[in-house]
């Protein structure tokens, strides 16, 4: 299956960027030189399907992502979006995934906290970002290292 993703924002490429190159050398990971908020774009070829990631707070992504028709993934600290963050220090974080989603594969990845040992002082935001575009590409497990 083909994939590809789009990082847009200066914190996106620079904290997710190196993560996913790493963790899926296979996936292209293109850098958007447009300024329009922090969010991530996971694209399928076959069939061609495309999912925005992103915090909830960012209007504009949202906008875009409805004008589109985009599945979208909000992150987020509140409990209406899909991922959020309910604990943080400097070593770990714990991500909670509010409602099943399917995966790029179709699966099922079942809500449920997940922990992130953090290996980089990404920003909150980020570890977000990161997070849920792992679950959606299948990495549905307990913890995740960045």
């Amino acid at each position: 299956m083909e994939l590809e993703l789009f990082l847009f924002g200066e914190e996106t490429q620079k904290y997710c960027g190196e993560i996913f190159r790493r963790r899926f050398p296979q996936i292209p990971v293109k850098n958007s030189e447009k300024n329009c908020g922090e969010f991530i774009l996971l694209r399928r070829l076959k069939p061609v399907e495309y999912w925005c990631i992103f915090d909830s707070r960012q209007e504009q992504v949202l906008q875009m992502a409805e004008h589109y028709h985009l599945r979208a993934m909000t992150c987020g600290f509140s409990s209406y979006n899909t991922l959020v963050l309910s604990a943080c220090d400097e070593q770990a974080a714990s991500v909670s995934l509010q409602r099943e989603i399917y995966s790029v594969f179709g699966t099922v990845v079942e809500p449920g906290d997940f922990l992130v040992h953090r290996g980089s002082c990404a920003p909150e935001e980020a570890l977000l970002l990161c997070a849920a575009t792992l679950l959606l590409l299948g990495e549905g497990k307990e913890e995740f290292h960045f």
